[in-house]
């Protein structure tokens, strides 16, 4: 193997130094009437040209001072004179000069017009520096956060969550823009089909199920890379594949660009880099595009900008290593493992993908079911992500649920401001029964609506299996002595409403800040893990005596009573160093297994002498 990678390395250099980019005609010698060749792959490997003609410049098409050259195919080879995804990058030569890359079409389009992005525009990018797990975006600045009003950090629609966008990523696909980069996704399992469709769509990508595929993974020669050439950024490969398919434009030594318009416009990135074989193009009245198997890895793209993507010939970057195991209801079990590159707005679609597909061979087995999930996420320099939950419903929703937080609580490590993740490993266990083990709280009653502090309270709560007979169950709480005259709530909920309170301000008298798998007050990424792996569970009950507070939460103090002018004035001072209101304080939890999962919540009040 050392060999093999170094006879790679040696054809690299060699190539490198026989591949020297052709000159460039400037934008500014661009007139209409001017023909020229674009160079592309229209089947195979091999690069063919189609004649065209300039019909003008499109004056700050793309932003301020980011002009498009407007063209016209004169002829084609295949004669279906048709603008397709997947020629995004194809160079286009005018005097034997690279003018720039076919990247800008139309929907519905009945005439082959097509924009070309301007070389120079696509040469600044060879001046970019930065991280490859930056969170900057097109233009260098910072992408938008995640909104945490939607849950867990990631915008929601539907049943699934949507991916987080860069700020410039736009969901609603305009009738002109860049031309789309076939995302094609190789057996994907009609039912995950269904399930990611669309949150792929609104994430900005161009889904192609059915594609995608190849066997061959290894490291390649690049020698016979050249403008015109396919060119894919791999997203997964192993028992999912997931490439983007574009085209070469320019390539000097080892250094390339290629598809004219952003990927996702995720900035400094780290992408493997792989070759393609284009099987044909699909004519469609919306848009054509390329289809292609998948090749193997030549390098990596290391920016994804407006203008264009840039990456480096050589050894591709390193892969995550993702592990899932399904066992069913009989005992048998289905193991499978991909890679997938650890990118901020490309890991999740790749994680949310899996799930569904890996899921999908029980879900045809029944649309109602219950699914116990835990999932590993390793993590370099913090602590291991560790969920586990219990899911169940009908119509699907136990798969729904899984897929959505699972996702959504690797969205809050992406979204969080103190450290750049970077993801070592993902091992899931799934463990699934067609059947719906699900109950809901129904009724709380207490023995006695008064009580002392110490004292303990007699409590009797009436359960609603899924499609069974109700049942009760009985308890005992304890007053906690710190609670004072007045009122006490004691309520017996869901991991749901936990959370909920949590976000309402809650505290707990034994907690850290950000307890109850809230990390809003979280100081460190160690933090935001710890207060992750902490959430509860949904396959109990909880039992928590809580009182009313009016107060705030500062660092790992709580201060439940205070006079409204004083914590207006605190509030302020401290803002700060996060300062959180408090308005309900727990004095005590207890859980309650059920062996099912929880929904619902009912309370009682307690009135304390």
């Amino acid at each position: 193997m050392p060999f093999a990678y170094g006879l790679a390395f040696a054809l690299f250099f060699l190539a490198g130094t026989a591949r020297a980019a052709p000159p460039i005609f400037p934008l500014n010698r661009v007139v209409p009437g001017l023909r020229g060749e674009c160079h592309t792959t229209f089947a195979g490997s091999r690069v063919q040209s189609f004649p065209f003609e300039v019909m003008g410049v499109g004056k700050d098409f793309a932003g301020p001072g980011r002009d498009i050259v407007w063209c016209r195919m004169l002829d084609d080879p295949t004669k279906q004179m048709v603008i397709a995804g997947g020629m995004s990058g194809s160079p286009c030569f005018i005097e034997g000069k690279n003018m720039g890359a076919l990247a800008y079409g139309w929907l519905f389009n009945k005439d082959p017009i097509f924009g070309v992005q301007p070389i120079e525009s696509m040469l600044e990018l060879l001046d970019f520096r930065g991280n490859a797990r930056g969170r900057r975006s097109l233009f260098g600045a910072a992408s938008s956060p995640l909104p945490t009003s939607a849950g867990m950090g990631l915008r929601r629609f539907g049943a699934l969550a949507a991916f987080p966008l860069p700020a410039t990523a736009h969901a609603a696909e305009p009738t002109t823009g860049p031309l789309p980069l076939p995302l094609e996704i190789g057996g994907l399992h009609p039912l995950a089909q269904e399930f990611v469709g669309r949150a792929l769509k609104e994430a900005g990508f161009s889904p192609i199920f059915g594609g995608g595929g190849g066997r061959d993974l290894g490291l390649a020669d690049a020698s016979d890379l050249v403008p015109g050439s396919p060119l894919t950024g791999v997203l997964a490969r192993g028992d999912l594949n997931m490439a983007a398919t574009g085209t070469l434009t320019w390539r000097d030594g080892d250094r390339v660009l290629a598809f004219g318009h952003p990927f996702l416009g995720a900035g400094a990135v780290s992408i493997p880099m792989g070759k393609a074989e284009i099987i044909g193009i699909v004519s469609s009245y919306e848009r054509s595009f390329k289809m292609s198997n998948k090749g193997p890895l030549v390098g990596t793209l290391t920016q994804d900008r407006m203008s264009a993507v840039a990456g480096f010939l050589g050894r591709p970057p390193r892969l995550v290593p993702m592990r899932v195991k399904v066992t069913r209801a009989d005992g048998g079990s289905r193991s499978h493992a991909l890679e997938f590159c650890d990118n901020k707005f490309f890991t999740l679609p790749v994680y949310q993908t899996a799930l569904a597909q890996f899921l999908a061979n029980v879900m045809e087995r029944s649309d109602e079911g219950t699914l116990s999930l835990r999932s590993v996420v390793r993590l370099k320099e913090a602590p291991p992500l560790v969920f586990q939950d219990l899911f169940a419903g009908e119509n699907l929703a136990w798969a729904r649920g899984a897929i959505l937080d699972a996702a959504m609580q690797l969205g809050r490590l992406y979204a969080n401001d103190f450290a750049r993740i970077e993801v070592e490993a993902v091992e899931i266990e799934a463990a699934f029964q067609p059947s719906v083990h699900q109950v809901s709280i129904a009724q709380l009653t207490a023995e006695s609506r008064e009580a002392r502090p110490g004292e303990r309270v007699r409590l009797r709560a009436m359960f609603q299996p899924w499609h069974g007979k109700r049942f009760s169950k009985e308890f005992e709480v304890r007053i906690p002595e710190e609670a004072k005259s007045g009122e006490v709530q004691i309520l017996l909920a869901d991991a749901a409403r936990l959370a909920e309170l949590s976000g309402r301000g809650a505290a707990r008298t034994d907690a850290w800040p950000f307890f109850l798998g809230a990390p809003s007050a979280a100081r460190s990424l160690d933090e935001i893990v710890l207060a992750l792996n902490d959430r509860r569970p949904s396959d109990r009950a909880y039992l928590l005596v809580t009182r009313a507070a009016e107060g705030l939460n500062l660092g790992e103090r709580h201060l439940p009573a205070l006079p409204d002018s004083v914590r207006k004035l605190m509030a302020s001072d401290a803002g700060a160093d996060g300062a959180t209101r408090l308005s309900t304080l727990i004095l005590s939890e207890t859980q309650v297994p059920m062996q099912a999962r929880v929904e619902g919540s009912r309370s009682v009040t307690i009135r304390i002498p």
